[in-house]
């Protein structure tokens, strides 16, 4: 619908001009989007995929986005919304010094990945600072947890909110196998990779080795493990290692583990979703006192 106030010119020009969206920050940029005269929204200087990066480098979906928007170890360049978003978000224009752009569903749809679902809102930021197996000496930190051979960024993502949840600050991954953090594992993650320090390293068992001499005590997962959890008594500082469904925690890796634990439960399941898996340790980890499940089905 048209401004009112504005006067409204008898012929619309064949190439109307970007319009500033309403907004004292000099930092912003609107693509404005009006309504013909049958109520069909036609663009503006549509926004360009080559916008602020590879799809891969943007933040997308309302927890990753004003997670990321409120870190401020996070740089923020471009904040694409639609119209009907606009005035929640429009005070990141000073408060982060980036620019807004304001532009339909679709035009943010084709700045995502394929079938990213982006909630009317996704972020071009920089990314957040790795650490290494150096960062690791002298930790402060009463739980660590490290993923071996863990690769889907679905699963790592939901491991970071559990990790968030519980109190978890520290994830350890392999820097090689394991996958780069992408607007798929921030979506997943709900704005816990704002919340966890992601640490990857080059020999998983020589980094369990360290910090073991640091007084960490090492529990692994593993299906078979002769300890079930609820019999656990968690060390006052804490690593739990989580493998890959299926081949589970590698050797090398595993001979590091001063303890295997096992998850009970009903004969009819085998196995849980490793994400799932390390929710229920870390809860076991904070609180303690879980219920042994078999009991309970």
């Amino acid at each position: 619908m048209r401004d009112k106030k504005k006067p409204i010119s008898a012929k619309k020009p064949a190439h109307p001009t970007p319009q500033k969206a309403k907004n004292t920050s000099k930092n912003i940029t609107a693509h404005q989007h009006q309504g013909d005269k049958n109520n069909k929204p036609y663009k503006i200087n549509a926004p360009k995929k080559s916008v602020g990066g590879h799809a891969n480098d943007y933040l997308y979906g309302t927890h990753a986005v004003d997670s990321a928007l409120n870190n401020p170890k996070r740089i923020c360049k471009t904040l694409w919304v639609t119209a009907s978003k606009y005035d929640a978000y429009k005070h990141y224009a000073s408060k982060c010094n980036l620019d807004i752009v304001v532009a339909s569903n679709d035009e943010i749809t084709k700045l995502l990945p394929s079938g990213a679902v982006h909630q009317s809102v996704a972020l071009y930021a920089l990314p957040l600072s790795i650490l290494s197996d150096a960062d690791l000496q002298g930790s402060p930190h009463k739980t660590i947890m490290i993923l071996d051979n863990v690769t889907d960024p679905h699963n790592i993502g939901a491991i970071l909110r559990v990790c968030a949840a519980f109190e978890c600050h520290i994830l350890i991954m392999h820097d090689f196998n394991a996958p780069s953090v992408t607007g798929v594992m921030a979506k997943s993650a709900a704005g816990a990779v704002e919340l966890v320090e992601i640490v990857r390293v080059t020999n998983l068992a020589q980094t369990l080795n360290m910090l073991k001499k640091q007084n960490y005590y090492i529990y692994g997962a593993d299906g078979y493990a002769d300890m079930s959890l609820p019999d656990v008594k968690f060390a006052e500082k804490t690593v739990i290692v989580m493998g890959s469904e299926g081949a589970g925690i590698r050797r090398l890796v595993k001979q590091e583990c001063d303890v295997l634990v096992s998850i009970p439960m009903a004969k009819s399941m085998e196995s849980l979703n490793v994400s799932v898996a390390s929710g229920i340790i870390l809860s076991q980890r904070a609180f303690g006192q879980i219920q042994n499940i078999v009991t309970v089905l």
